[in-house]
């Protein structure tokens, strides 16, 4: 007896540690949607056989996917609708098992979306996760030559709008509690809503009241792809990458900011934002401000399967 109920508290707390582990991976601070589970049901297919490539597009962030929705690319070898093209050279592309009817490739590639209503933030106190739209797409290898091992690379892209908000609490000082004290104002750690961009202020000193307070927003790519400004697209122009737009707040009042128009080029995934308040004169020793950032942009994420396309013959007949 004493055996079976020791079993039964080892069996709940493998389950308890397990469910902690599963709802983990579930939400991730650095990003939005992301792709998983991204791969071929078989490692190896000859060129007179189907196959299929499976991945889920899953919401992992803190928030909403704004109401645009995801767009979603497939691209590698030239890909051609099966019905539309029977050249033997190219992969096509038989069916979307998971929603055969609103899917198809053109220009050498597949393009599709994904409703954000379909796609809700997971919601840590409840331990439930994210929304998940699962992908199935059937395809007909290119024909190479017979026996011989081709090793096909297929790229999924996402690109979605989103936004990261945060707020930091600035603390400044009259200018008697300086004197008085010695101790130096502060900035409060930032609290960034889970995105791939986060935004951070920099610095700390002895800020006075009255005076002119520094905001310098560090602006960091977290994600592992890229922001843009430029509306979602299979490929984007390098010059249009890696740009956010910051807008500013300090008490719900708009602030100026360096460039004017908010515009942030990261580099090396790193960006910068400059910006000034002129604080108040207070009677209270200390006053604190609160500080909105909010960084708008669409953000691009790609992951790769490979896959080994086998020749099985030199003449296959069309079905």
């Amino acid at each position: 007896m004493m055996d079976r109920k020791l079993f039964c508290i080892l069996f709940v707390l493998v389950i308890s540690v397990s469910a902690c582990s599963q709802s983990s991976s579930d939400f991730n601070q650095n990003a939005g949607a992301v792709i998983q589970d991204l791969e071929f049901d078989f490692s190896k297919v000859y060129d007179d056989e189907d196959v299929s490539l499976l991945f889920d597009v899953v919401n992992v962030g803190g928030k909403d996917i704004a109401k645009d929705g995801i767009k979603v690319y497939v691209y590698g070898p030239t890909i051609e609708t099966w019905a539309e093209n029977t050249g033997k050279e190219i992969w096509r592309f038989k069916s979307d098992l998971s929603n055969p009817s609103e899917m198809a490739a053109s220009g050498g590639y597949i393009s599709t979306s994904v409703s954000s209503i379909d796609l809700p933030p997971p919601d840590q106190s409840l331990g439930l996760p994210g929304g998940r739209e699962s992908f199935e797409m059937v395809f007909r290898p290119a024909q190479v030559l017979n026996g011989v091992e081709v090793p096909t690379r297929f790229y999924t892209s996402l690109c979605y709008p989103y936004i990261t908000e945060t707020i930091t609490q600035v603390e400044v000082t009259s200018k008697n509690e300086l004197r008085a004290t010695g101790i130096r104002s502060s900035r409060k750690d930032t609290i960034n809503a889970a995105g791939p961009i986060h935004l951070s202020v920099q610095g700390d000193g002895n800020i006075r009241a009255g005076g002119v307070v520094p905001l310098v927003f560090k602006v960091t790519d977290v994600g592992g792809g890229f922001a843009t400004l430029e509306d979602c697209g299979v490929d984007l122009a390098s010059n249009v990458r890696n740009r956010v737009r910051v807008s500013v707040t300090v008490d719900g009042s708009a602030i100026t900011c360096s460039p004017a128009d908010g515009e942030v080029r990261i580099k090396n995934g790193v960006g910068t934002l400059f910006c000034t308040y002129d604080s108040e004169v207070s009677g209270a020793p200390r006053r604190t401000y609160m500080v909105r950032a909010v960084a708008d942009y669409n953000y691009y994420v790609t992951s790769e399967a490979t896959i080994t396309n086998i020749g099985s013959s030199l003449d296959l007949e069309e079905e």
